[in-house]
């Protein structure tokens, strides 16, 4: 029995399953939820041959024993896979949590309501769910889907990553110093880091400790909270720019210049 529905023989003939974690009732071909006063209407416009077999009472007294409840629940993302939902391929907004299937879509969504901030040039990818594909309001808006590591195969492979990072630690623990100063990055030829690990005689562990942000146990926390969202947007931002920016410039940013030492 699958672990994420609640079967019954009689829904089963109807091709209708109850979703374990949030108990609605959801159509198996369709992938969609179903409220259980719609399941008739349902069946009408989208499985005429089962008709025949539905029996309203008997279908009543199951969804009321399964405690199915009476309307579809209203989910929001990020979050974990919705069992029995359709996954889509989707774009998420970079500024906040609305996602859409349609570049169109997300256009004007950020134009009304992140018109302050320029438009991308693309949007990141994602996976999506949504109650029902069609019908108005909440049901129909989509969420993004955080799509969990599958059993088996995926985590056998995660397993074999974490062994083979285990044997190269002791290499990844050496810093290693480019010899061609093409490989050097110009942050790294302006804050001479490289050269600093290199001659300064601590693990590699303490000197990431030196520049990381605070836990969330330490007392300065309260001061540093929102330093790592404030870097994710510039860092956005930054980004967005390198479409608009003149290329000599970009240029000149990536070459050695000792005045930006």
């Amino acid at each position: 029995m699958e672990p994420h529905f609640i079967h019954h023989p009689y829904l089963d003939s109807l091709n209708l399953v109850v979703n374990a974690e949030l108990c609605f009732l959801a159509c198996q071909p369709c992938r969609e939820g179903i409220a259980p006063t719609a399941a008739r209407a349902h069946l009408v416009n989208k499985h005429a041959e089962l008709l025949r077999t539905f029996d309203q009472a008997h279908f009543d007294a199951i969804t009321s024993q399964l405690q199915v409840t009476p309307t579809l629940p209203t989910i929001t993302g990020p979050r974990a896979m919705v069992h029995g939902l359709a996954v889509f391929d989707a774009m998420g907004c970079t500024f906040c949590s609305m996602v859409y299937t349609k570049p169109k879509k997300m256009k004007e969504h950020h134009g009304l309501q992140h018109a302050h901030i320029p438009m991308p040039q693309h949007w990141r990818s994602c996976k999506a769910q949504r109650m029902k594909p069609e019908g108005a309001g909440t049901l129909r808006q989509l969420w993004e889907v955080t799509m969990e590591a599958r059993e088996g195969e995926d985590s056998r492979e995660k397993a074999l990553v974490d062994e083979l990072l285990k044997e190269l630690d002791q290499q990844l623990k050496t810093v290693q110093v480019p010899t061609d100063g093409r490989l050097i990055t110009p942050w790294l030829l302006t804050t001479r880091w490289n050269e600093w690990a290199k001659w300064f005689k601590k693990p590699t562990e303490e000197l990431c400790a030196l520049v990381s942000l605070p836990r969330p146990s330490s007392a300065e926390d309260e001061h540093y909270s929102t330093l790592s969202d404030s870097i994710r947007s510039y860092f956005e931002e930054a980004v967005m720019l390198i479409d608009t920016t003149d290329e000599l410039v970009l240029q000149r940013l990536n070459s050695p210049d000792p005045a930006k030492e």
